[in-house]
């Protein structure tokens, strides 16, 4: 069920006269995550990978950059609420935020 709530979320993304979306990814250095960022760059989105492991976190933005995709690597820990509250704050243009970790 997960599955089909996040590919339909993903399948919004923009056309191409629109501006890039953006999406908040958490948990996305490793494993959903990383595949669910990987994924939403594909289909269009910026994505924002957001992870308490940044080198990860850089490697799949550096995947993404590579297929011509738009990503940003930061550190979040969202089990903390400054993480939390920085990460919203510094991307109040977020259209879909997938709270996988």
């Amino acid at each position: 069920m997960r599955a089909l709530i996040v590919a339909a979320a993903l399948s919004c993304a923009a056309g191409a006269t629109e501006p890039a979306r953006t999406a908040i990814v958490t948990g996305a250095a490793s494993g959903i995550g990383r595949a669910v960022a990987l994924e939403a760059a594909a289909r269009g989105w910026h994505v924002v990978l957001a992870d308490k492991d940044l080198a990860g976190a850089k490697e799949a933005a550096a995947e993404i950059h590579k297929a011509g995709g738009s990503a940003l690597a930061v550190k979040a820990d969202v089990s903390a609420d400054a993480d939390r509250a920085a990460l919203l704050a510094a991307h109040p243009d977020a259209e879909l935020l997938v709270n996988n970790a």
